[in-house]
């Protein structure tokens, strides 16, 4: 059930802390709440594992350690300590990190001003989304997890040809035809990005800039890097490489390969 009451409400908050045309208060309680529901999550996890500790699991967290005759999972202890302490010393990276990867687009501090392995970083995050099923742009997280899980496994067969092995995902093999899927849907929106970094590239938008700019448009993530960074706009883009973004956009929130098959031509001959 669509919790209404609680959208409406907050978002009547939401649009009464922007009266005063300083966004800094809304970033800042965004950054707060993401950081709670992080903390939150870890900690459910924790307590699940005290209150119903006979509970079947079909997945259970690995690297346990026995506290009170519980076993509590260490990812998630580590992860709630680990997520304040965040919060508390590196709030700037953290919030980058959650903004970019979540597709969400807000940020509090001009990362570009940053190392340039951080900005690496920020930069494969554009890439990455969030988990299946959200309303996140981009890859998705699950779609690389197991294209890394294939070429693992890929490259542990070709060193031992004999080996007989499957990819698996929370203890259940992964079929070739879901590995087929998630290796056409990388290989087409790799392909996307290529053609429209070539198209934006040929605008006059500088090399750097064009390579940020189409997987933020992809993504529907907001910032980039380069001359579409944290402070910076795409007032100045050319008109045709804001036609291109525009399309990556859309291509992408319409799903890519349900849109590209309206482009070929066996769709239209049936």
């Amino acid at each position: 059930m669509t919790p209404y009451v609680g959208i409406v409400l907050f978002g009547v908050a939401a649009a009464a802390l922007l009266i005063p045309r300083d966004p800094t208060v809304l970033l800042g309680l965004f950054g707060f709440e993401a950081m709670l529901a992080f903390i939150a999550t870890h900690l459910s996890v924790i307590a699940q594992r005290v209150r119903e500790r006979a509970l079947a699991r079909p997945f259970v967290v690995p690297f346990d350690i026995r506290f009170r005759g519980a076993l509590l999972p260490l990812p998630a202890v580590a992860g709630a300590a680990a997520t304040a302490f965040i919060w508390v010393f590196i709030r700037d990276t953290f919030f980058s990190v959650v903004s970019l990867a979540s597709t969400t687009g807000f940020v509090t501090a001009d990362y570009e001003k940053w190392q340039p392995l951080a900005q690496y970083i920020l930069f494969m995050l554009l890439f990455m989304g969030r988990c299946a099923g959200s309303t996140a742009g981009a890859m998705k997280a699950i779609r690389v997890l197991l294209f890394a899980k294939q070429a693992v496994h890929e490259s542990f067969e070709t060193v031992r040809a004999y080996a007989v092995s499957t990819p698996r995902i929370n203890g259940n093999p992964v079929t070739r035809d879901m590995m087929r899927s998630v290796s056409a849907f990388i290989g087409l929106y790799l392909l996307v990005y290529v053609v429209s970094v070539s198209i934006v590239s040929l605008t006059g938008m500088n090399f750097p800039t064009a390579l940020s700019a189409v997987p933020t448009a992809m993504g529907s993530v907001g910032p980039g890097l380069a001359d579409v960074g944290p402070y910076d706009s795409f007032l100045w883009v050319h008109p045709l490489a804001k036609l291109v973004l525009t399309f990556d956009t859309r291509a992408r929130r319409l799903e890519l390969v349900t849109l590209m098959i309206i482009f070929t031509l066996a769709h239209w001959r049936r």
